[in-house]
């Protein structure tokens, strides 16, 4: 990730603590959302189905598939 200003660095400094994530996350997160698989998405979409909304943004052809598997 890259960022423009020192507050935009700061920013996501202190939202990564507040989420108790470790700070290395801020370099390692690109990564590891390419890392997630349509299987991924629709093992976490069947889990919380009942108590949460997920937003999926992406190429239609990734993130569509785990999206009609789970709509109701």
């Amino acid at each position: 990730m890259r960022f423009s200003s020192d507050l935009q660095l700061a920013r996501a400094l202190v939202s990564t603590r507040l989420s108790d994530l470790p700070v290395g996350f801020i370099t390692s997160y690109p990564e590891e959302l390419a890392a997630i698989h349509g299987e991924d998405v629709e093992r976490v979409a069947a889990a919380c189905r009942k108590t949460a909304v997920l937003v999926l943004t992406g190429d239609r052809a990734v993130v569509g598939k785990p999206r009609q598997s789970t709509a109701r």
